[in-house]
């Protein structure tokens, strides 16, 4: 028998459920911004790092804790930390010239000043002029043969093959080629040398296999190159089913077994429908079709939003009453999705509602998943109409079961 929350004490948390769902889509539709840095993929020291000057004049140092990732539009991952130049005892005029910019310094009192955020995996051409007299600053890291691979290829399993010499940033996009149900998958790798001039390589990869990058190290990448837009997926597990009728009710644990499905449009958009079937004395049985997009992505593209619009089939017989009561309701729900949660790789786990406010059908439904290609699932379905209502709850497990298209 599982234990929660009685119904007087569930009505309140809904209640709150709801005041926090309206504040996010309030906050996301007030064009609300969100930091472009990315997540730190490994830890990454300062110390490792060395400044270094023919200026004896000069003094150049890291600011503790200022170290960042940011992620570029291909996905490549670099770290920047801001340096602090301070000049003693310079009286003659001095600039610093830096990606074909020159900067000038700020004097306080006895001392010139100036900060400026560097990029660690690229090699810098950093000029300091003092009058005429040009001097060379020098940022470079102690070698750790240690490459970096973001999270967006994760889903083709790239690995370096080998001993690798050197160190790489890999980023990947994906792109699609072919008609609407033949489609086929290619993956746009782009990478650069790390302690390097900045220069960006590409590597189309279109089928898995073992390609050579950079000097002539070897990469490996492994994932189906047809992308099929419907995919299906199968629950079972024991559920707690309360029902009632009129004067007569019931409450008993049932065999559950339900039915996920997805189709996927364009642009992060999808078509979602699933059917829930719970019986022993009595039946119920709860089938939706709902419209998904994502309205927002957080932290990285860790978390994304997804509301849910459409509607809900409901089929509901007690015991052996001969009376089957059926109703279409347009609950409508919301996604928050969370990626590689809880620092494992490529675990989702998603947290989801379907909330309707009518007073001749309220209707509740919230679930935690969690699982990479097989999931847990927690759930709550609770419906009232006229006479009749059902509150059920359980644990399931659910596995892939077909992609087609």
């Amino acid at each position: 028998m599982f234990v929660l929350v009685n119904d007087h004490e569930f009505d309140n948390l809904n209640k709150v459920f709801k005041k926090i769902i309206y504040l996010i889509f309030s906050l996301l539709s007030s064009n609300f911004v969100y930091a472009l840095y990315a997540h730190a993929p490994y830890e990454l020291n300062l110390e490792n790092y060395k400044i270094e000057s023919d200026n004896k004049l000069l003094r150049a140092k890291f600011y503790p804790n200022s170290l960042r990732w940011l992620r570029d539009k291909n996905n490549i991952l670099s770290p920047e930390a801001r340096v602090q130049f301070k000049w003693t005892g310079v009286n003659t005029p001095i600039k610093i010239t830096y990606n074909n910019t020159v900067y000038l310094p700020v004097r306080y009192g006895n001392y010139l000043i100036f900060d400026l955020w560097i990029n660690l995996f690229i090699a810098h051409s950093i000029t300091t002029t003092i009058g005429n007299n040009d001097f060379n600053v020098k940022i470079s890291k102690i070698p750790t043969n240690k490459s970096l691979i973001d999270k967006s290829c994760l889903p083709y399993n790239l690995k370096l093959i080998g001993a690798i010499k050197h160190e790489y940033s890999f980023g990947c996009l994906v792109d699609y080629l072919g008609t609407w149900h033949k489609r086929r998958k290619r993956v746009i790798l782009s990478y650069q040398e790390i302690g390097k001039q900045q220069q960006l390589k590409r590597l189309i990869i279109k089928k898995s296999g073992t390609y050579t990058i950079g000097h002539k190290d070897l990469i490996k990448a492994t994932f189906k190159h047809r992308q099929k837009r419907l995919k299906l997926a199968l629950g079972l597990g024991p559920y707690q089913m309360d029902t009632e009728s009129s004067s007569q009710s019931s409450e008993q644990l049932a065999p559950a077994i339900m039915l996920y499905g997805k189709y996927d449009l364009v642009n992060k958009t999808s078509l979602r429908f699933f059917d829930a079937f719970i019986k022993n004395d009595s039946h119920f049985n709860n089938g939706g079709l709902y419209f998904a997009y994502e309205l927002a992505s957080l932290s990285d593209g860790n978390i994304s939003l997804t509301p849910l619009i459409g509607a809900q089939a409901l089929s509901f017989k007690f015991q052996n009453n001969s009376e089957t009561n059926k109703k279409i309701i347009f609950p409508q729900g919301v996604e928050l999705a969370m990626r590689h949660s809880f620092g494992i790789k490529n675990l989702t786990t998603v947290f989801g509602a379907f909330l309707s406010n009518s007073n001749s059908d309220p209707y509740t439904n919230l679930w935690i998943r969690s699982g990479k290609k097989i999931f847990y699932e927690l759930n709550y379905i609770k419906w009232n109409n006229l006479n009749n209502r059902v509150k059920t709850y359980g644990i399931s497990v659910g596995i892939p079961l077909a992609s087609f298209f």
